[in-house]
């Protein structure tokens, strides 16, 4: 496995340059738009870039890997190329954004994988590295899972837009959540806290809900 190119994205959504090198730090891509840790670096391969009959960067990718099927791996896998470490999240989600002629569907668990960054350093073009296995405690994929996944870690309460920002799920999803909370254990589901009163009491009375279910 080795670097086939690395895109440096000032903004979100504006297309990429192609660079020789970036500079991670734990904070994220150096001169990046700030993201949640489980976003912050794309990547994708060329083995799915080739099966998707598309070119690098197309998918706002920020590193494109060669001699490797990415997307084969699993979330808690370890990328290392020298000093730097990165941790398998989750599958980026499809995004019609994207401005492709491929699917939504098509794309589906092909649109690249995200990272956090484990351990700094320079990412270098054409650098070399290897992968090393269940590293890391896997993160789920669907929201609900990866919600109920999180909360059951949690010892006290949280914000629900400090929960979406922690799982990389989008702010939108807030107007989701007391839905997906009614799915997941009553304990866990009343740690998150709602900014709204409405939003709230709508939470608690599908937690009651839930509770009458179990």
């Amino acid at each position: 496995m080795k670097i086939h190119a690395l895109y440096h994205r000032a903004a979100h959504g504006h297309p990429g340059r192609r660079t020789e090198q970036l500079i991670l730090t734990l904070a994220g891509i150096q001169g990046h738009f700030p993201t949640s840790p489980v976003r912050q670096v794309l990547a994708t391969d060329l083995h799915t870039l080739h099966q998707l009959g598309l070119e690098p960067g197309v998918l706002k990718e920020d590193l494109v890997l060669q001699d490797i099927d990415l997307h084969a791996l699993a979330s808690g896998s370890e990328l290392v190329f020298g000093a730097v470490r990165l941790r398998l999240t989750v599958h980026c989600e499809p995004c019609k954004q994207v401005g492709t002629s491929v699917s939504t569907r098509t794309l589906m668990h092909r649109r690249g994988y995200l990272m956090q960054i484990m351990a700094p350093g320079p990412l270098t073009l054409g650098s070399p590295g290897h992968v090393r296995s269940d590293v890391y405690e896997e993160i789920p994929y669907r929201a609900v899972d990866r919600v109920a996944w999180y909360l059951r870690r949690l010892d006290g309460p949280i914000a629900s837009t400090q929960l979406m920002e922690a799982l990389g799920l989008p702010m939108g999803m807030c107007r989701a959540l007391p839905r997906m909370l009614r799915h997941i254990d009553p304990t866990d589901a009343g740690k998150v806290t709602f900014k709204s009163a409405e939003r709230r009491a709508r939470a608690e009375r599908l937690a009651t809900q839930a509770r009458g279910q179990i």
